[in-house]
């Protein structure tokens, strides 16, 4: 049957969504993704740092993600920002180059610290004062409603004698 013969062969030969086998991770992979599955998704294919601090693919995907890692990562030639950027240090360099920035520049990095740390305070006063002023109002309200129960009950006993009253000479 050559209708069969034919469907045989695309599946086998021709269609880009036969499975083939990843020759790292063994996992079956269409035939059309098998290029992009080892480049970008192959947890056991080998990888080059792509700032070529070691020679030639020696990292599986994982590896090389936390190699590159800003925070956690050991690549001395990746780029990373100063620790004191979140209080204003704009400086970023290789790895390996970082620790000489830091020690250059110690003194620039506490009147960085000591900055920050004053905005902070000043945003903790005012968060402070907003507190306070707001325990005020919330102690008028208590005091506003304190009276206002005590007006209700009043009216509530006066309706209730002249309910009585009203009963009582009808009755």
């Amino acid at each position: 049957n050559v209708q069969s013969r034919t469907f045989s062969v695309h599946q086998t030969k021709e269609c880009p969504m036969r499975p083939v086998q990843c020759q790292f991770c063994n996992h079956m992979i269409p035939v059309g993704q098998i290029e992009f599955h080892i480049e970008n998704v192959c947890p056991q294919h080998l990888r080059s740092c792509p700032n070529l601090c070691v020679p030639g693919p020696q990292l599986t995907l994982q590896q090389l993600e936390t190699h590159l890692n800003l925070r956690i990562g050991d690549c001395p030639l990746a780029d990373i920002p100063c620790p004191f950027k979140p209080y204003g240090c704009t400086f970023v360099s290789e790895r390996k180059k970082m620790s000489l920035h830091l020690n250059e520049y110690q003194i620039q990095h506490a009147y960085l610290q000591a900055d920050y740390s004053m905005v902070m305070k000043g945003q903790v006063d005012n968060i402070i004062e907003t507190t306070e002023l707001l325990d005020h109002r919330v102690s008028a309200v208590e005091n506003q409603m304190s009276s206002l129960l005590g007006l209700l009950e009043g009216l509530k006993l006066r309706f209730e004698n002249e309910y009585d009253r009203q009963n009582s000479t009808t009755g």
